[in-house]
């Protein structure tokens, strides 16, 4: 499964059967967990809104793997950025692979994604209960910590 196909796939999981969405001030953003349920699934934890299509993070790993994709969307984002993950006072960066994606409304924004080690310090202080950031060229999506128990199924389902 691809990459660009598993956040699609994983958007439509979210929005589940109520295309009907709120205003978006009416909207909580939220961490959700999925669990793989077969060996070509990947885990993912994902902060949106759940019960609609708007996502502003996603972590995915193949169960065991020990290693994470992280994806975002950015308005404008190109090829050869360094994605930057922040989390309390730890940092790291990373090459970023872009892609353009046709936003719902007809908008064009791109997806951007990183892989890293599952040890990762910025991942490892988001687990331990801080707010999580992640910075591609001149933007920034930041998200609050998530719940621990989350968290801990996650990472544990990653290796």
């Amino acid at each position: 499964m691809t990459a660009r196909f598993a956040l699609i796939a994983l958007v439509a999981t979210l929005a589940g059967s109520s295309a009907a969405a709120a205003a978006p001030a009416e909207l909580a953003m939220t961490w959700n967990f999925s669990a793989a349920h077969s060996p070509q699934d990947d885990a993912t934890l994902a902060f949106g809104a759940e019960g609609t299509d708007m996502v502003e993070a996603v972590l995915r790993c193949r169960p065991g793997s020990g290693r994470i994709t992280i994806s975002t969307f950015a308005a404008a984002a190109r090829q050869g950025e360094t994605v930057r993950l922040r989390s309390g006072a730890a940092a790291s960066r990373r090459p970023a692979h872009v892609e353009p994606n046709e936003a719902g409304e007809g908008d064009l924004l791109y997806l951007v994604q990183t892989t890293v080690a599952a040890r990762d310090p910025a991942l490892r202080t988001f687990r331990q209960g801080a707010s999580f950031s992640i910075l591609a060229g001149r933007a920034r999506t930041d998200t609050p910590a998530a719940p621990r128990a989350l968290t801990a199924r996650f990472f544990r389902s990653c290796g």
